[in-house]
């Protein structure tokens, strides 16, 4: 078949279909949608924008408002390989996305803004924004970065703004500064609180307080101050601290100005306050003046200390104490007045100097210490209503009668132990200073010399009173020992005293023994003196027994226990026994000198064989003391 082409002037009529070449127009189609290959559509079909292209490719596509409004599409693709798509609107019209999802922008592929100077770019991890200029970001509100999330200002990471949800950090590279321009501050609520600077000066305001809070010291350089007004001042030099003012400094704290432990406030050069965490040291080149409108206050408990503790003058709040190690001096152009019934004590209350306007009184809750060198006299009378105590070594009351009304008169008042008794304490009678030897002096004492054995049940005084006579020399002053004493009668009418007790309860005489006999030895009449130890058997001359503490001592003065002992004729005392003996059993003389035996159950024996009987058993054989009960039948 073949093909022609033909123009036609008006218009060509096919069936129902009729071409238009004036109008440009083809009527007679299907207005419904095209449902196979070789269907034509209407343009009034395609204005409906109910058109559903699947998989088709649009080469060089322009669309209108009114059928992109409606576009439905998954992907648009570039018509070919490195081709860019291009979305353009007519004059000043938006390019609107919305989505219900994200707008997903491949990894490392950016969005730029006129040139790629000016790109949003991911990839994966970091979100880059680069501006070949200013990034202007434009906020109707608050430009929101999450906490521990920051602005980083150089490559390293250094320089970075950042906040944790409650501070806001500022970081710098190292030995970096964060620069403000001069003349432009910083504000803190409003411009009343600001910090400026103006390229030599910096200016911190506060329309308060400015509260500097810091973990540690906030450091000034040296030769560099802070000054107030003008012609106040604090400076410091890497030594010392110097504080300038024009006038006073006022020190105004609610609690204590501290001043470390030996580092002191200076004035001048000579003068200094210091203390070293116990003591409080003012130092002075000259007086120390006190100027004050009104009292001096210290407070109780506390003094003066002059030197050291031993001068010091202290109150609690009652008293006023006057310490010193040495003298206390007052030196006055006149008297030192105290008023009536204002008294001065010393230690207590007990001690005390008070006089009424009248009299004078001197009170001592102990003694009354007066020491001079010369003489106290009295001039008028003297009335000690307690009690009287003289030190000293004469004590002498020169009046006619002595009248004591105590009951009793007490010696050796000082002595504190037995160690430290005189051997004698009681009175004298002084016969004269120049008495012979039958006119000594007289003395009733107490002998602590005197020997008492000690075996009393009543107990041991350690002495005796004793009367004696005795010289103490020219001048009646030196003491009496016991080589020098005499004793002498004591005369009176009846002696009234408790029975003697020993352990031994005999009553024994001093008898002359022809030679010294031990303790419990059987003795008779004879030998060369008065008496003499049994030698035989059943002797019927049995005297007694030797006895060395009888409990009654008859004619005690003839000797001593060696040459005229004491002989027990009745009583309970010790004696020398050989064999066995059993309690109760009589004791007889036996062979062994001076000793006595059991006698013998049957054995033959008068009275006058019985020494006495055994108060106590032994099975010993040898010789031994048995206690027994002596009655002699002389």
């Amino acid at each position: 078949m073949t093909t022609r082409n033909f123009r036609v002037n008006n218009g060509l009529e096919v069936g129902d279909i009729t071409l238009s070449a004036s109008a440009n127009t083809i009527t007679g189609l299907s207005t419904s949608a095209p449902s196979a290959n070789g269907d034509v559509v209407t343009k009034a079909y395609s204005d409906s924008g109910t058109q559903t292209m699947t998989n088709k490719t649009l080469t060089t596509p322009v669309l209108n408002g009114a059928l992109a409004t409606n576009l439905s599409c998954n992907d648009f693709v570039s018509n070919g390989s490195n081709a860019d798509m291009t979305f353009d609107t007519a004059g000043t019209g938006d390019i609107n996305l919305t989505a219900g999802a994200d707008v997903n922008v491949p990894a490392n592929i950016g969005i730029t803004f006129g040139d790629d100077g000016e790109k949003i770019e991911g990839d994966g991890t970091d979100l880059t924004i680069a501006s070949s200029a200013k990034l202007n970001l434009t906020a109707t509100t608050d430009v929101i970065l999450p906490p521990n999330v920051g602005l980083i200002f150089d490559t390293a990471g250094a320089e970075k703004i950042e906040s944790d949800g409650t501070d806001l950090s500022i970081s710098v590279g190292a030995n970096g500064d964060i620069n403000i321009p001069a003349d432009i501050g910083m504000t803190f609520g409003d411009d009343g609180e600001k910090i400026e600077g103006n390229g030599t000066k910096l200016t911190i305001s506060s329309s308060d307080a400015i509260d500097l809070t810091a973990t540690t010291d906030v450091v000034i350089p040296a030769n560099v101050g802070v000054t107030f007004g003008t012609g106040e001042k604090i400076e410091g030099d890497n030594t010392d601290l110097t504080v300038t003012s024009g006038g006073a400094i006022n020190l105004t704290a609610t609690t204590d100005v501290v001043v470390p432990a030996n580092v002191g406030v200076t004035f001048g050069t000579g003068e200094k306050i210091e203390g070293d965490n116990t003591d409080l040291t003012i130092t002075s080149g000259a007086k120390i003046n006190l100027a004050a409108t009104s009292d001096i206050h210290l407070a109780n408990d506390i003094g003066m200390v002059f030197g050291d503790a031993g001068e010091k003058i202290e109150g609690d709040g009652t008293d006023l104490t006057i310490n010193s190690s040495g003298d206390l001096n007052l030196t006055v152009g006149a008297d030192v007045n105290i008023g009536a019934n204002k008294g001065l004590t010393f230690g207590d209350d007990g001690e005390k100097i008070e006089g009424d306007g009248t009299n004078l009184t001197i009170a001592s809750s102990g003694a009354l210490n007066i020491n001079n060198t010369g003489i106290a006299t009295f001039s008028g009378n003297v009335i000690i209503s307690g009690n009287l105590t003289v030190d000293g070594t004469n004590t002498i009351i020169n009046t006619t009668t002595l009248a004591v009304e105590d009951n009793l008169i007490e010696v050796n008042r000082t002595v504190s132990a037995n160690s430290g008794m005189p051997t004698y304490s009681g009175l004298c009678v002084n016969r004269g200073v120049s008495s012979t030897a039958t006119e000594e002096d007289l003395f009733w004492v107490w002998d602590e010399g005197f020997a008492d054995d000690g075996t009393t049940i009543h107990g041991n005084a350690g002495g005796a009173f004793t009367a004696l006579r005795a010289s103490r020399g020219a001048d009646n002053a030196s003491p009496i020992t016991a080589t020098e004493t005499n004793l002498v009668d004591v005369r009176c009418n009846v002696v009234h005293a408790l029975a003697t007790s020993a352990q031994y309860a005999d009553v024994a005489e001093r008898f002359e023994a022809d030679a010294p006999m031990a303790t419990g030895a059987v003795v008779m009449v004879g030998g060369d003196a008065e008496i003499t130890e049994t030698t035989s058997e059943l002797s019927d001359q049995v005297f007694g027994v030797i006895s060395d503490q009888p409990a009654y001592a008859m004619n005690a003065a003839a000797g001593n226990q060696d040459s005229h002992p004491y002989v027990a004729m009745t009583g309970r005392t010790p004696v020398r026994v050989t064999g066995a003996v059993t309690k109760g059993q009589r004791l007889v003389s036996s062979t062994i000198k001076g000793c006595a035996r059991a006698a013998a159950t049957g054995e033959s024996i008068s009275p006058f064989h019985v020494i006495g009987r055994a108060l106590e058993s032994s099975t010993d054989a040898g010789i031994k003391l048995v206690n027994c009960a002596v009655r002699t039948n002389n």
